[in-house]
């Protein structure tokens, strides 16, 4: 099982192994090509003869100060990640992100939510499969007062087979509500983890900055390191030090993003240094855009891809 660990390096923390792939909307998914016959001026600097135009509108109502943070939140990313030549502008409700064709996947990946939440694991079983002797039922020792039969009934039915991960806002749900969620593939022939998950008690507003990086000495690869405000330090000593004197499973941390459990470490000891790495299989584009979701901040406007536009310059 994953564990909560000092490190004797650097960086004191270490949040347990994820394996965290598929955590991009359209990962793995073909570039949408539009009509290519809709005139767009080309971003300076993409050194490019085909550009693409990405459309995004908000799949909520959003106003139009979301839009415009939305907007400079994409910037940023684009930045981050090193994408040159993009440009982004708020347009008739929607926002429109423009660059270089050859990196139009990475184009629709910039409008992931981006939201990392931080919260107490109340059940977890293999979904599907038999119970197991680690696995726990929601019951009066795993938080059942602090669920609704309705939601207790939801995690019982909850089928992760199909890899649907559920986000919170689709099942209404804020940093303060309990929620049900689904653990990333563990591998060929072995099923998923489904959570039945408490209240957040930390959120990427409490990461005041992350970075990825690769471990070279001890082979960890490449990772995410995460360090914490003095508010947010305060919240994960507190935190692990509640969860550490309580049984399995109740003494795991699930990490939360956009609605996907990355990784459940449970939790040994209160810890201090307000530092930390989130560490597994990950690719470097993986480790680079988790940071950049992270320093840029979650999206305020839920986006959803509308279409693509392919221009080829003369």
């Amino acid at each position: 099982m994953r564990h909560f660990q000092i490190r004797h390096t650097a960086v004191p923390l270490c949040l347990g192994l994820a394996v965290l792939t598929g955590c991009s909307h359209s990962s793995g998914r073909q570039p949408h090509s539009a009509s290519s016959g809709a005139a767009a001026a080309a971003p300076d600097g993409t050194g490019e003869r085909d550009v693409s135009v990405v459309t995004f509108t908000a799949s909520t109502p959003a106003s139009a100060d979301d839009l415009r943070r939305s907007a400079d939140r994409l910037r940023k990313r684009a930045d981050t990640l090193g994408i040159t030549g993009v440009r982004v502008e708020v347009k008739d409700g929607s926002i429109d992100v423009t660059g270089p064709r050859s990196a139009e996947g990475r184009l629709r990946d910039l409008a992931a939510p981006g939201r990392l939440r931080f919260r107490d694991v109340l059940a977890a079983q293999p979904s599907p499969g038999r119970t197991t002797p680690n696995s726990s039922q929601p019951g009066a020792s795993s938080g059942q007062d602090e669920t609704s039969a309705a939601l207790r009934a939801k995690y019982q039915a909850l089928d992760c087979s199909d890899g649907h991960a559920y986000t919170e806002a689709e099942q209404g749900a804020g940093p303060g509500d309990p929620i049900v969620a689904c653990g990333l593939p563990a591998g060929t022939g072995t099923p998923s983890v489904k959570y039945l998950l408490g209240p957040a008690v930390l959120e990427d507003t409490d990461v005041a900055s992350a970075k990825a990086d690769q471990d070279t000495n001890q082979g960890m690869g490449w990772f995410v390191q995460l360090k914490f405000t003095a508010k947010g330090g305060v919240k994960l000593t507190d935190a692990t030090g509640q969860l550490a004197s309580n049984p399995a499973p109740r003494n795991q941390f699930a990490i939360v993003l956009d609605g996907r459990v990355i990784s459940a470490p449970y939790v040994r000891e209160s810890l201090t240094g307000g530092t930390a790495e989130i560490a597994g299989n990950f690719t470097e584009k993986v480790a680079r855009d988790l940071a950049a979701k992270l320093n840029s901040g979650a999206i305020p406007a839920s986006l959803r891809f509308k279409s693509s536009t392919h221009v080829t310059r003369p």
